[in-house]
């Protein structure tokens, strides 16, 4: 009995192999499919379906592909080409990051203090928070060289981006630097558009 089983699987083996392209097309394809499916149902039940995108993105060639970012008149971020995706801040590390977006030519830490003024309008502009006193000391604690807090707003910022995109990807939008050099941001700053730019136009 095994061996007619044994028997036929081989010939059925060898008759596929036979068989034209033309032929095992139809088959061939919904073997992949279906092998598709159960591995998507598999990373489902792993809780890793978000690497899914990662994978179709290396597949259409997007994976390296630096995106616009378009920033709201209500100063909301957004990756235009990444699905419009939107890169959620709280308003102190949201200034420092748009302060550092003003600076292509970057910031030392050291000389924060000198933009003091900018980040305070920054602030203000984009925050509903009406204690000026608050604020004030937020600033002062982020321009402070002595301060941590810096650190920790760059800290949310890369996370934020992170959120939303990977590292390979984020290191172009988020606050980067050597000790001692001036950190800043590296995108291309002609990938970043304002609405109001666009109502301008």
């Amino acid at each position: 009995m095994f061996r007619d089983i044994s028997k036929q699987a081989a010939e059925e083996v060898i008759s596929y192999e036979e068989a034209d392209a033309d032929t095992t097309f139809e088959t061939e394809a919904f073997r992949l499919a279906e092998e598709i499916r159960e591995r998507l149902k598999l990373l489902k039940e792993y809780g890793s379906l978000s690497l899914l995108g990662d994978i179709i993105e290396e597949i259409q060639g997007t994976k390296n592909k630096i995106s616009s970012l378009f920033i709201t008149d209500d100063f909301r971020i957004f990756l235009k080409d990444y699905g419009m995706k939107e890169v959620v801040m709280s308003p102190l590390p949201k200034s420092l990051f748009l302060l550092f977006l003003n600076h292509p030519e970057g910031i030392l830490f050291k000389e924060l203090g000198n933009h003091h003024d900018e980040l305070l309008s920054i602030y203000r502009h984009i925050t509903l928070r009406e204690n000026i006193d608050a604020v004030m000391e937020s600033i002062k604690a982020m321009t402070d060289p002595l301060n941590n807090s810096v650190n920790e707003k760059c800290s949310r910022v890369r996370s934020a981006f992170l959120e939303v995109i990977t590292d390979e990807l984020a290191k172009n939008y988020y606050i980067t630097g050597k000790r001692g050099e001036p950190k800043r941001i590296t995108l291309h700053r002609e990938l970043v558009t304002f609405q109001s730019d666009n109502q301008r136009q």
